[in-house]
């Protein structure tokens, strides 16, 4: 998607990229030059998907990493529950976020902090 360039069957519409928040954004130039209309288009394969990807990363940008993978983990059959888990399992669920939702530049991850909040989790 960060590879699409300009659109070239218009010249007065300008494909603005917004994938941070799981968007793009068609940019309708008016006779003066200025946007006169925008179209938005969300990414993923539903709407709820798209909604849920940014729900997700705006909790990122809190820095709710650990409740993020508690919740991920809370209703899958076919994954091993947090108990199970050791910590470098904990570090790579951490680090797989991370992939998934890059450029998020919120609060720096105290891995350690967030294994103990997610280990305590399960005791509860």
């Amino acid at each position: 998607m960060k590879e699409f360039g300009p659109l070239t069957r218009s010249r007065r519409w300008k494909l603005r990229p917004d994938l941070d928040h799981g968007q793009f954004h068609f940019l309708k130039k008016g006779h003066d030059g200025e946007p006169s209309r925008q179209v938005t288009v969300i990414v993923g394969y539903s709407f709820r998907e798209a909604e849920e990807y940014v729900a997700v990363r705006e909790q990122l940008l809190k820095g709710k990493h650990a409740e993020i993978v508690i919740a991920r983990r809370a209703d899958c059959t076919y994954v091993d529950p947090i108990r199970e888990m050791s910590d470098a399992d904990l570090r790579c669920e951490l680090s797989d976020l991370a992939l998934l939702f890059r450029n998020v530049n919120g609060p720096i991850i105290d891995v350690a902090a967030n294994i103990d909040m997610i280990k305590s989790s399960e005791m509860v």
